[in-house]
């Protein structure tokens, strides 16, 4: 089974026991070989999903995620009081 978008309105037979009316910017699943013949007529295009596309299909302008370490906010915030001083004390306090 495929999935398509329907480009333009048709009538087609899927199963050829009776006759289905297809709507332009529809996205059906259908069988292999009716979605490879409707797209081939130019009715359809495939639909391909993110989870299916191999890594080789990605764009190559995006960088991979690296995750990060935690923060330790407390830690840096007790940084930036030693390197200020006393806290509220600024300059003229040292």
């Amino acid at each position: 089974m495929k999935t398509v978008k329907i480009l333009e309105s048709f009538e087609g037979w899927p199963t050829g026991q009776a006759p289905v009316r297809y709507v332009a910017g529809q996205q059906v699943e259908v069988s292999n070989e009716f979605a490879d013949l409707i797209v081939g007529k130019g009715h359809a295009k495939e639909v391909i999903s993110a989870k299916a596309a191999p890594a080789s299909e990605e764009p190559a302008d995006v960088a991979p995620r690296i995750p990060r370490p935690p923060r330790e906010p407390q830690r840096e915030a007790q940084v930036f009081q030693d390197e200020l001083g006393a806290p509220g004390a600024g300059a003229l306090g040292r």
